[in-house]
């Protein structure tokens, strides 16, 4: 396994609710990568990402389905 899909998860959790460490996401989404990936190249990429994602902007409910659900964006600097 890449870190590519932990990256993915990190953004998707912060665009979601959070990915910091008191999260329930991080203990339920990002946590058990580090299983997959190795306890050092897990805290490397995951420090790294939040570094990064602190300069991002999440904008909410930009669409909203049939079913009623919204949707945010996750806005790059």
């Amino acid at each position: 396994m890449n870190t590519e899909f932990l990256i993915s998860m990190i953004d998707s959790c912060f665009t979601y609710g959070g990915a910091d460490k008191e999260n329930y996401n991080y203990k339920r989404y990002i946590e058990p990568y580090k299983d997959k990936l190795g306890e050092e190249l897990f805290n490397k990429t995951y420090n790294e990402r939040l570094q990064y994602l602190s300069k991002c902007t999440v904008k909410h409910n930009i669409h909203t389905d049939f079913e009623g659900l919204s949707y945010n964006n996750l806005i790059h600097p």
